[in-house]
C-alpha cells in the first residue's frame, strides 16, 4: 500500500472570516462572504486565532511508525491510529516489502525486510504487546488526523524544511493537495510548493 491521503471532512473557511469580522467589529462592512483579503490580513498581523475555526480531518494510510511519532508531536491535533494490539497479527501475515515504508537507502530497507521476515518466522505465538517492541519503525500504519488550520500552518512550516523527514515532506504535500482550492491561499506564506 502506497501512502494515501484523503480529506474526509473540513469546515468552510467562511467560518474563520466570520470570526475575523467579529474580532474586528466589521460584520457590517462587507457583504462578501468570501473575503479572502480579510484572512490574509489577519495572518499578516499575526492574528491567527481565527484560523482555529477551520478544521480538517484526513484519513492517512501507508505511513511509517517513524513518521507517526513525528506527527504525534503536533499537539493541537487529534490522532486515531491503527492499533498494533488489534491489527498486528493481520499485518504480520503480509509480505515484508508490502508493509514497510522505503527509506530510500537500499541497505536500511534490506535490513528492515530481513528483520521483519525474522520476526514473522521466529516470533510467532508471542502476544502483540510483546511483538511491538521489535517492530521496525518503517512498518506501515494508518490514522485519522483532525487538525485546525492554525496548527496545520505550523506543521507545514516545520515539516517542509530540507532537514525534515523526507516522508513527512511528502505527507504534507499530499495533505495540502487535498485541501479545497479555496483554502490553499491561506498557506501561501508557509508552503513552498504551488498552492
Amino acid at each position: 500500500m502506497q501512502r494515501r491521503v484523503e480529506l474526509v471532512h473540513h469546515t468552510n473557511h467562511t467560518v474563520a472570516m466570520y470570526a475575523a469580522r467579529t474580532c474586528t467589529d466589521t460584520e457590517h462592512k462587507t457583504k462578501d462572504p468570501d473575503d479572502q483579503k480579510l484572512l490574509l490580513k489577519c495572518i499578516e498581523k499575526g492574528h491567527e486565532s481565527v484560523l482555529e475555526h477551520i478544521v480538517y480531518t484526513f484519513k492517512i494510510e501507508g505511513i511509517s511508525r517513524a513518521l507517526l511519532q513525528e506527527l504525534a508531536r503536533h499537539r493541537i491535533a487529534s490522532l486515531s491510529v491503527m492499533s498494533t494490539r488489534w491489527a498486528l497479527k493481520k499485518t504480520m501475515k503480509q509480505d515484508p516489502k508490502d508493509i514497510l515504508v522505503s527509506t530510500g537507502v537500499d541497505s536500511i530497507d534490506r535490513f528492515n525486510r530481513q528483520t521483519l521476515h525474522e520476526i514473522q518466522e521466529d516470533l510467532q505465538g508471542y502476544p502483540n504487546d510483546k511483538l511491538k517492541y521489535v517492530l521496525p519503525e518503517a512498518i506501515k500504519t494508518k490514522c485519522v488526523l483532525t487538525i485546525n488550520l492554525r496548527s496545520f500552518r505550523n506543521m507545514v512550516k516545520l515539516r517542509m524544511g530540507n532537514n525534515a523527514l523526507r516522508e513527512f515532506r511528502g505527507l504534507v504535500r499530499d495533505m495540502v493537495n487535498r485541501l479545497p482550492g479555496n483554502h490553499r491561499y491561506l498557506l501561501i506564506d508557509v508552503y513552498k510548493g504551488e498552492v
